[in-house]
């Protein structure tokens, strides 16, 4: 970021990883680059989720090279949301920033969020341009506006990893959701306690490396089984809310 714009007291940084080992050193060096830039303190939290192609072993190694770093090991893999949900817990400073660590978005483009921060508790990006192949993006689309009709809210781009937030806002949340569905309940169970969400564009790459996790028949119906579990108990906590006001 330029002199004259402000950075953040103290960010706390969190990269899932699962099976990542052609991306995750580079990855994390951009990000070592780019952190001291828009925070005065910062730490970076890689969240290996039972990684079995050497990621783990990599982001030990850059443990041990850069004080900065913290490793989180799930020894089975857990599932994307699980990532998530262990990468809020291990997070230490008073605003979070995660992304996917598998080279698909540019960490420099945090310098877009820093500012809105201020007046927002969570900025996220929206991919513009999303480079993934087209089912992937069918599919998003339509995910997207399911989720938004079964939540109640309004989201342009539901599951876009890129996200900056305030630490009190949604370390409160019971987060529950193991696969892909985190995000949603993630945005959902925040609007629902009064947070203040605003979303703007971000560039989105190929990937050139490694496998894509995000769609098949079993993370899909996942997918929709948590997101029934999640209106479920939002339905719950409605109906609770009304007996108690009545």
């Amino acid at each position: 970021m330029s002199s004259g714009k402000r950075r953040l007291p103290a960010l706390s940084m969190f990269l899932p990883v699962y099976n990542e080992k052609e991306h995750l050193e580079t990855v994390v060096a951009s990000c070592l680059k780019v952190l001291p830039d828009v925070a005065e303190t910062f730490e970076l939290i890689l969240v290996d989720d039972g990684s079995k192609d050497g990621s783990s072993e990599i982001a030990d190694r850059l443990s041990r090279e850069h004080p900065e770093i913290r490793v989180v090991h799930h020894e089975k893999n857990q599932g994307y949301g699980g990532a998530v949900r262990s990468g809020i817990r291990a997070c230490r400073l008073p605003y979070i920033f995660f992304m996917d660590g598998d080279g698909q978005f540019d960490v420099r483009e945090i310098e877009k969020l820093v500012p809105h921060i201020y007046q927002y508790d969570i900025v996220a990006g929206r991919r513009q341009d999303r480079q993934d192949p087209w089912i992937r993006k069918l599919f998003a689309f339509g995910w997207t506006m399911l989720t938004n009709v079964l939540m109640g809210i309004r989201i342009h781009d539901m599951d876009c990893a890129f996200k900056l937030f305030r630490a009190e806002a949604i370390q409160p949340l019971d987060l529950r959701c193991d696969g892909n569905m985190i995000s949603a309940e993630f945005m959902t169970l925040a609007s629902r306690r009064g947070a203040s969400i605003y979303q703007l564009p971000v560039h989105h790459y190929p990937r050139v490396a490694g496998e894509a996790k995000g769609v098949n028949a079993g993370v899909i119906l996942r997918a929709f089984r948590e997101l029934l579990e999640v209106r479920r108990r939002l339905n719950q906590v409605t109906e609770k809310s009304g007996a108690a006001n009545a």
